[in-house]
């Protein structure tokens, strides 16, 4: 949408100040003259919001991670996983720190300050901290970053208390230790069925999916669109245009033109395409678009807190300045959240219906294999089982995917029995323990030392303690999540 406005801008080169006011900006999101409003949220915690720019500021910089790590591989459908996890993030911290509270928890300000010190935007090239640039921080910085920051740091530090607390309490026995140490060099090789829900073919009717519509419908809410068409005028950088007179002169006459088109179109009702050719500014148009697109995106950031203010079809907002651009826009077409009548959906909705019951064709045709292999009728399905070599079970299963609790179903199977359907993450399995070598004993060369394996088990015990404490708050918790509303309860950050 905005690619073609920058296809000409090139790289800037920023002094350390501009470093902290970039950080300003991306902490509390751009400003923009005029228009105020409500703050929207993309969670509330037991009525504790989690704001757009609270969400933003956070995705902002791990998304700029992630592009740098994955390059082109950071695809639509990686960025929205990420948004996913950093939300769970949050609502994880903010439990956390409730419940730190609760349990009388406390920091001092020296451990807020030394926290304060390890801010990226307080460290040199090598990752270090450079009392140079706190000191800097500290007359540049506005009084309402450090108060926001601090505020932060506390309620981080004190989550990390709590969560300290909780992985204290376990301990790890030798007998804990020979168990995982077993579980996690356990080998089988098995015969199985493997029944993929795919190759069973269905063709729903049109009253199966009106019925699964009628259930379902809130599942396939839309959020709220806007489209609106722009004006936009780029500032000069230091590198176009070193002097700083000159560039400073250049964007002051920016503003002015850009105070002159809005005056005419909000005055005379100007036709804002004919505007920006007189005032040789850039025009477009965006497609419909919603408050999550490109939130790595500062500049589109600035668009959508803009545009999502604007309510009727050709209003105006004020002059808005980015970093790098000054804008104009006005509202073109307003969608609001909906649920999609049937037509609308009809593609999602079938997809959904399908694999449902796919899902249960696959489940019942593996109860009735199951019951045959049961009674002996081994020899009636033998074209269809396979048999894999020996491999360790907390690794892959050869050919199947699965999760952890898969794996330990194959594992805690008597050799030479068949189970009964194992779901996996594609359809159903049946497997049958033909081998399995458990070791009975730790035998430390297989580690580099048993003080690491001993850490391992004591970290792994830690997070399964941590997790179930986790759920049972969360299950304690009242929370909306207007982000992914069908994204179900938060869980856990991995480890």
């Amino acid at each position: 949408m905005l690619e073609g406005l920058r296809k000409n801008m090139k790289a800037i080169i920023w002094g350390i100040i501009v470093v902290f006011l970039a950080t300003i900006a991306i902490a509390w999101g751009l400003q923009f003259s005029g228009r105020g409003g409500p703050k929207n949220y993309v969670a509330k915690i037991n009525g504790k919001k989690v704001t757009y720019e609270d969400f933003n500021s956070v995705y902002s910089q791990w998304a700029e991670r992630y592009r740098k790590t994955y390059s082109d591989d950071f695809d639509d459908a990686m960025a929205e996983n990420l948004k996913r996890m950093i939300l769970n993030n949050l609502v994880f911290n903010e439990l956390m720190y409730q419940e730190a509270l609760k349990n009388g928890m406390k920091t001092t300000g020296y451990e807020i300050d030394e926290a304060l010190k390890s801010l990226q935007i307080f460290q040199n090239e090598s990752g270090q901290f450079d009392p140079n640039r706190y000191m800097q921080g500290k007359k540049v910085l506005p009084n309402s970053w450090w108060k926001t920051q601090t505020l932060e740091m506390k309620k981080t530090l004190l989550a990390r208390k709590l969560e300290l607390a909780i992985r204290n309490t376990v301990k790890t026995s030798d007998e804990d230790l020979l168990g995982y140490y077993r579980e996690q060099n356990a080998q089988v090789r098995m015969d199985y069925i493997y029944l993929d829900r795919k190759a069973f073919p269905f063709q729903p009717s049109d009253q199966e999916l009106q019925k699964f519509y009628e259930v379902n419908k809130e599942k396939y809410k839309k959020p709220e669109q806007v489209q609106v068409e722009y004006l936009a005028a780029p500032k000069p950088s230091e590198e176009d245009i070193p002097d700083s007179g000159i560039r400073n002169g250049i964007i002051s006459n920016l503003k002015k033109t850009m105070e002159s088109a809005y005056n005419e179109m909000d005055k005379d009702k100007k036709d804002m395409r004919e505007t920006g050719n007189r005032y040789n500014l850039e025009y477009d148009k965006t497609p419909l678009f919603t408050r999550l697109q490109s939130l790595d995106n500062q500049d589109f950031q600035l668009f959508s807190q803009a545009a999502f203010m604007l309510s009727d079809p050709g209003e105006l907002t004020d002059r808005l300045e980015s970093e790098k651009f000054f804008y104009i826009l006005r509202l073109v077409q307003r969608i609001e959240a909906h649920v999609p009548a049937i037509g609308e959906a009809g593609k999602e909705i079938k997809e959904e219906v399908v694999s449902v019951k796919q899902e249960e064709m696959a489940g019942n045709r593996a109860k009735e294999i199951s019951a045959g292999l049961k009674t002996g009728g081994e020899k009636n399905y033998a074209s269809g089982i396979k048999t894999t070599q020996l491999f360790r079970v907390t690794k892959e299963i050869p050919g199947i995917k699965g999760d952890a609790e898969l794996k330990k179903s194959i594992l805690n199977l008597k050799t030479g029995e068949w189970s009964g359907p194992l779901k996996t993450e594609e359809g159903y399995l049946l497997a049958k323990v033909v081998e399995k070598n458990v070791p009975q004993s730790i035998v430390v060369k297989d580690t580099e030392t048993l003080s690491e394996l001993r850490q391992e088990v004591q970290n792994a015990r830690e997070y399964q303690v941590l997790q179930e404490w986790f759920k049972n708050v969360r299950k304690r918790a009242k929370i909306e999540n207007t982000l992914f509303p069908e994204g179900g309860e938060a869980e856990l950050p991995e480890e």
